[in-house]
């Protein structure tokens, strides 16, 4: 029972849970990967990592402990997600980003880390990756462009286009997303 790709575990019905390829991969033994997901080396998984099924999760991610990625997400390289985030099905998470822990991310979240229409071998090619902090929520078909920063706490609302940073503690709505009020410190 390989993988179907050397680099990459591909998990299909008849594996998932298979100790000996958990072990091959050096994957923690309480992280549940659902069916026809595919992790390609290498990664780091925390404990209870939960990856839903039809996830492909590229090289040099590092997701913290008790973090849940939902169904059909995809997951680019150079990643880092923190501790007990969850991110709901449907989400693209852009190559070199960092999130936060305690963070949520409702379905159909898209990130973008690039401002031109440029092949990453080209000199017009610059990668501006999002970086989200601490606590942040995100609805639903939020898009995120490159380079913004999503401070600690922040609130952004469904269906939003994030175009600049936003700052700690507020909620963001609307396309361009703007700040329509504050939150008092811990309130989620």
């Amino acid at each position: 029972m390989k993988p179907q790709e050397k680099e990459s575990l591909v998990l299909n019905p008849e594996l998932i849970h298979h100790t000996a390829l958990v072990e091959e991969k050096n994957i923690p033994h309480k992280v549940t990967v659902g069916a026809w997901s595919q992790i390609d080396a290498p990664v780091e998984l925390g404990e209870d990592v939960w990856i839903g099924s039809w996830v492909h999760i590229r090289p040099n991610v590092k997701i913290g402990n008790w973090s849940h990625i939902r169904n059909w997400c995809f997951v680019e390289h150079d990643v880092t997600i923190g501790h007990n985030t969850r991110i709901m099905q449907y989400c693209n998470i852009t190559a070199g980003c960092t999130i936060g822990s305690e963070c949520f991310f409702g379905p159909g979240v898209i990130m973008l880390n690039d401002r031109s229409i440029a092949w990453p071998n080209t000199e017009d090619f610059v990668r501006e990756p999002p970086l989200i902090g601490d606590g942040v929520k995100i609805g639903g078909n939020v898009t995120i462009l490159p380079a913004v920063k999503i401070s600690d706490g922040a609130v952004i609302g469904a269906g939003s286009v994030v175009t600049k940073h936003c700052e700690p503690w507020t909620v963001y709505v609307g396309n361009p997303a703007r700040p329509i009020k504050e939150i008092p410190r811990g309130a989620l």
